[in-house]
């Protein structure tokens, strides 16, 4: 009866966050189920429908005063914002907690903020709540003066490595030594790779949510070629990095500077390329200046450049395809190499394009390796041979006839 008033009069669903906030706790608690009942019936839309212009006064006042309020309205609380992932507005709902839950001066409050973050991804997951921005923001908690608030980040953590593996290492925010070691110390407990959603967001319709249950499985049981790890890579967000590159950086890899400024400017990319996922965008100024150092007349500053292809690679997949195929003469050629400061780095980076960008069996692919099989130099020979024989049992098998052929 109530969700029929409120479609019918679309002012009254204002009223939905007052009633939860009553000061009668008889009133509060109806209020509470009230935003229960109103979001996990409402018909859910991609974008969240009339909904979205609520979400954020209604998770604030569930925060401030469910939160507060006794263990079932507690409850009731984290279950009413769970429920905004299955309408698209998990991201906005937990913005609002972070704002208004995680900085709150009261324990009872906080510690429900964090409890609902993990409700949410284990309901969801990831690609409905993702687990990057929320982790940031709990930083400070780390080092709460409350216990109780040190273990529901802990708990939340754990979560996300039941999800996303090691590469939740990716995305903490900076921690002291013993704390990283006590996260050490709780992943050895916990299995990675067999978390499923409990729901599915109900704006996908039935059809949508068979299909996306059906890609949960395969990428649980490793899909295609790199899908598992695919699969985490889509709970990510993407990194901007060329924008972080300053005109100091390209100075600092000119040709005419010395080997320990190209160096640091090296380092510095690196340090940038460990986000495990790159934002697309147009890298080809960076993969040619990288290209040109690997005829720099210093070994550590060669080994660094092919190092941060190996990183670009792995950090936009698919969307590095261009760029592999066009280094690939090169780095087949530097397998001549015999110092295992380059000749290292080349086998890394080409068994990262081998995984992510480009298939062995593809004929530009195929045609290289030939001219590589034709080098006079013979350890060339035998890396081209040994990088199919690592690489093409991961390959489908129109890809293995293909390369046969």
């Amino acid at each position: 009866i109530f969700i029929f008033i409120f479609l019918i009069d679309k002012k009254k669903v204002d009223k939905i966050a007052e009633y939860a906030g009553d000061s009668n706790a008889g009133a509060q608690d109806s209020g509470i189920k009230l935003c229960f009942t109103f979001i996990s019936r409402l018909d859910a839309v991609k974008g969240g429908g009339i909904l979205s212009e609520y979400v954020t006064s209604i998770t604030n006042t569930l925060v401030e005063k469910g939160f507060g309020s006794k263990p079932r309205s507690i409850k009731i609380s984290m279950d009413a914002i769970v429920e905004f992932g299955g309408h698209d507005l998990g991201e906005q709902a937990l913005n609002s907690v972070i704002h208004k839950g995680f900085n709150h001066k009261l324990p009872k409050i906080v510690i429900p903020s964090v409890e609902v973050c993990t409700q949410a991804l284990s309901t969801y997951g990831p690609k409905v709540f993702k687990p990057a921005a929320t982790l940031k923001a709990m930083k400070p908690l780390f080092d709460h003066k409350d216990g109780k608030v040190r273990k529901a980040v802990l708990s939340y953590v754990a979560e996300i490595y039941r999800w996303m593996g090691p590469t939740v290492k990716s995305i903490l925010p900076e921690l002291r030594d013993a704390q990283i070691a006590e996260l050490d110390a709780l992943f050895q407990t916990i299995e990675f790779g067999q978390a499923k959603p409990l729901k599915f967001p109900r704006f996908q319709g039935a059809e949508q949510t068979h299909t996306a249950a059906a890609s949960g499985k395969a990428a649980a049981s490793g899909g295609a070629k790199g899908g598992g790890d695919d699969a985490i890579l889509d709970m990510l967000e993407p990194v901007d990095i060329l924008k972080q590159l300053n005109r100091e950086f390209w100075n600092a890899l000119a040709d005419d500077t010395s080997w320990k400024d190209k160096k640091g400017a090296l380092d510095t990319l690196l340090n940038l390329l460990k986000a495990p996922k790159l934002a697309d965008g147009d890298y080809a100024d960076l993969v040619r200046k990288l290209k040109s150092l690997f005829n720099d007349s210093n070994v550590v500053v060669i080994g660094l450049s092919i190092q941060a292809i190996t990183k670009l690679g792995s950090g936009l997949r698919k969307a590095f395809a261009k760029h592999a195929h066009n280094l690939l003469p090169a780095l087949i050629d530097m397998w001549k190499e015999k110092r295992p400061q380059v000749s290292k780095p080349v086998t890394e980076a080409l068994d990262v394009f081998a995984k992510y960008c480009y298939s062995i069996g593809e004929e530009r692919v195929c045609t290289e390796l030939d001219k590589g099989f034709k080098h006079k130099v013979v350890k060339v020979k035998i890396d081209c041979l040994q990088y199919i024989a690592r690489n093409l049992p991961e390959e489908p098998k129109e890809s293995i006839q293909s390369c046969a052929q």
